[in-house]
């Protein structure tokens, strides 16, 4: 939908139009919305930096706060430029002129993307580590409070699955029982005690992701993404552990 282009309200244009009607209401307002919120999720990741402000200018990044605070709708649109992205912002009060923005925001909008795409799938990998413990836990109450020796056993139980177990970042892992345990994305400590403190980290992540930190399951059920540099510490006594 390309609002610039006919100098008129986006809510008027064609395009605009026919999308609602080809959508439900629901996804076509939230497409309409995310718009907002990944100028947003820019602004907020720190991406604009003082280059970006010399390249765009202290009134455009104004307009996209306004943007991102709700006080103006937008459509993005690709330039006819190279790889520039087209921005027309139109606010409560009237449409405001188009600007063509640089690369500096084409750079701070793919990070914002990528950076919400990562957090997504760090939310999906504490998910399954809070699923593998929850059924580790359930098994220990049923077996006179021993913890299952490896993953494998709750797999082959039912208790799990083995999607819970592939890596969410990009989905590899295992694809039968039998490589559970060699391609799992998670490590899983061996001989855990019964009396296990709530504190004890039991499950967690094979790697630290992108030198931030990585997600870890504690005895009690609960998962904790815990950065550097106690995730590395935290993951060296868990390998040991898992061998």
């Amino acid at each position: 939908i390309d609002a610039w282009d006919e100098q008129r309200s986006l809510h008027q244009t064609p395009g605009y139009q026919a999308a609602t009607r080809a959508f439900a209401g629901g996804p076509a307002a939230l497409a309409y919305a995310n718009v907002s919120r990944m100028v947003e999720l820019s602004l907020q990741s720190g991406e604009l930096d003082a280059e970006a402000t010399r390249e765009l200018g202290e009134e455009f990044l104004e307009k996209l706060r306004r943007l991102a605070a709700g006080q103006a709708s937008a459509t993005l649109t690709l330039g006819a430029v190279g790889g520039s992205l087209r921005l027309a912002a139109e606010t409560t009060g009237g449409n405001e002129t188009g600007l063509l923005a640089g690369e500096a925001l084409w750079r701070s909008i793919g990070a914002s993307l990528a950076r919400a795409r990562e957090l997504s799938k760090r939310a999906v990998s504490a998910a399954n580590l809070s699923g593998i413990v929850r059924a580790a836990r359930v098994y220990a109450a049923g077996h006179k409070n021993e913890w299952p020796a490896s993953l494998s056993v709750l797999v082959d139980s039912g208790d799990i699955s083995l999607e819970m177990l592939r890596n969410p970042y990009d989905s590899t892992g295992p694809r039968t029982l039998a490589d559970a345990e060699r391609e799992s994305y998670y490590l899983y400590r061996k001989n855990i005690p019964k009396d296990a403190a709530a504190t004890e980290v039991v499950a967690g992540e094979r790697e630290v992701r992108r030198g931030e930190g990585a997600n870890f399951a504690y005895a009690d059920g609960h998962v904790e993404f815990v950065r550097e540099p106690e995730a590395g510490r935290l993951l060296a006594i868990l390998r040991a552990q898992s061998r």
